[in-house]
């Protein structure tokens, strides 16, 4: 997982550094335009001094459109990337609606359990299902750095080698509990499909918590969110809650968080409020800036 770790945060500033080059490239190029047109396009006479006005004029142009192109670019990738995903999980039953700028959310029921999946930005997987289990569980593949990790915290993973998970770090709040759950052959499967990665550069985690099992996937490749795969991937997490489900549950458990809660089926209320308390900040900058402009403007005038 180090190494994917590795490739993922590679790919990713190698993705960035392109994207910076190109845009730096057009803006030289853009100027160079300008400045070529400015110099050598005839101007009346009354105006031979104002070449300055016509590069910075074209610039500005070249720049809204460059700004334009971008903005009809980016709208399209989204609805493009909204109707692939629209046909994959709308066959499943899952209703599906904006989420953030690029993203999708979707809404469902599947073999008797509501669900709650994302994607967005990484691109990133998330998958809820509900369950009856009250109970805390964190599973990733098993890296160095992660126990180095797991050191500083104080929270070293179970002990669970003995179960054929040594390539799995396990975190619960009650060990009695996780290790009779993923002893269930079906349980301990699941867990281990779940976290056998797609792409090279992939991340998963694999949870249990109070009211639903969870997966996350980063960096998974966009072509691997498929009918058939989404289909077992919801097989595999209904598989780990029926073994959760079955054991006596824990004698104590931290209860889900309002913040827990709203993540899983109502992601609407965090970011909602958060564009307009940042448009509200933004307003208010604005007509301070302009109150003081027209103050400075009006002591001038005196």
């Amino acid at each position: 997982m180090s190494e994917r770790l590795a490739r993922a945060w590679g790919g990713g500033c190698l993705r960035s550094l392109v994207i910076q080059a190109a845009v730096g490239l057009v803006l030289v190029a853009a100027a160079g335009l300008c400045a070529v047109t400015a110099a050598v396009v005839p101007l009346p006479r009354a105006y031979a001094n104002d070449r300055e006005w016509l590069f910075v004029g074209g610039l500005v142009v070249l720049v809204l459109g460059a700004l334009a192109a971008t903005l009809i670019w980016a709208v399209w990738q989204v609805r493009t990337r909204a109707h692939r995903l629209d046909g994959v999980l709308a066959p499943l039953g899952l209703t599906g609606r904006r989420y953030l700028t690029g993203g999708r959310q979707y809404r469902g029921r599947v073999g008797g359990r509501e669900v709650y999946l994302y994607f967005h930005r990484g691109p990133t997987l998330e998958i809820y299902l509900d369950s009856s289990v009250r109970a805390r569980l964190t599973a990733t593949p098993r890296t160095q750095l992660g126990r180095a990790l797991s050191g500083l915290v104080g929270r070293q993973p179970l002990a669970l080698d003995d179960l054929g998970l040594e390539q799995v770090s396990v975190h619960a709040e009650d060990e009695g509990w996780a290790r009779r759950t993923l002893s269930d052959g079906g349980g301990r499967q699941a867990l281990t499909n779940l976290l056998t990665p797609i792409g090279s550069a992939e991340l998963r985690q694999v949870a249990v918590q109070p009211g639903a099992v969870y997966l996350l996937a980063r960096y998974l490749p966009l072509a691997a969110l498929t009918a058939e795969n989404t289909q077992r991937w919801l097989a595999e997490l209904a598989r780990l809650a029926e073994a959760a489900e079955a054991q006596p549950a824990p004698t104590s458990v931290t209860p889900a968080s309002w913040l827990e809660q709203k993540s899983r089926a109502d992601r609407d209320a965090f970011w909602l409020p958060a564009i307009a308390a940042i448009g509200g900040v933004l307003l208010a900058v604005s007509v301070l800036f302009a109150c003081i402009i027209v103050a400075v403007l009006a002591l001038e005038a005196r």
